[in-house]
């Protein structure tokens, strides 16, 4: 978890969530979806934290389940604990938006770009739905990892965006979580490119 300090003092902070299909996260990914954002992020007078690992397939012989949500909860909370004044938001790219969706945390908004959000069968991303629960995963364990069944009435502010032609994560998947936002009567903001691949 590595710490970018606003120039001046700020209690308003961002969690940036590599991506990586809970796989691995590469040393690209490390650096435009955490250090580059991160470095704009104070620029703007943000604080900024990149958790620059957590549990990937990679690096285990079993399928990971919720090991990586339970990382970045502990993330937040030590983020937390040591800036008891912070306003937490977190930014998750791809998979890592999936995380950032499915930590079931209090946070002051979210920032999803080009995310994966459902394991349901007709859209999931395979990579991401084997890594996290394995090549025989129940319809059960799909729902409980769906981001979309995650939204509540206290699902934070959120903005989100992706590009329609994305091969990689189905534009669907941002659709489905702005749905589920509608639902609950949620805020957000969808934005929809049309060019540009994934990542």
């Amino acid at each position: 978890l590595q710490f970018h300090r606003a120039p001046t003092s700020s209690n308003w902070g961002v969690l940036l969530i590599i991506g990586g299909a809970y796989e691995k996260i590469t040393p690209d990914g490390r650096q435009k979806d955490g250090d580059d954002p991160a470095a704009f992020l104070t620029a703007c007078g943000y604080n900024a934290w990149v958790l620059h690992s957590y549990p990937c397939a990679q690096n285990s012989k079993t399928p990971l389940g919720s090991a990586p949500q339970e990382c970045v909860r502990n993330a937040i909370n030590t983020i937390k604990s040591g800036h008891p004044e912070i306003r937490l938001g977190v930014w998750g790219w791809s998979s890592g938006g999936h995380l950032a969706t499915t930590i079931d945390v209090p946070v002051e908004f979210t920032i999803l770009a080009y995310p994966v959000i459902s394991m349901k069968h007709d859209i999931a991303h395979e990579r991401s739905l084997h890594n996290l629960l394995g090549l025989q995963a129940t319809d059960d364990e799909r729902s409980s990892m769906s981001a979309e069944n995650h939204v509540t009435a206290q699902t934070s502010i959120t903005y989100m965006y992706h590009t329609w032609e994305d091969d990689q994560v189905l534009v669907e998947h941002t659709f489905r979580y702005a749905n589920a936002l509608a639902s609950q009567n949620r805020p957000f903001k969808l934005v929809i490119v049309p060019e540009g691949k994934h990542g």
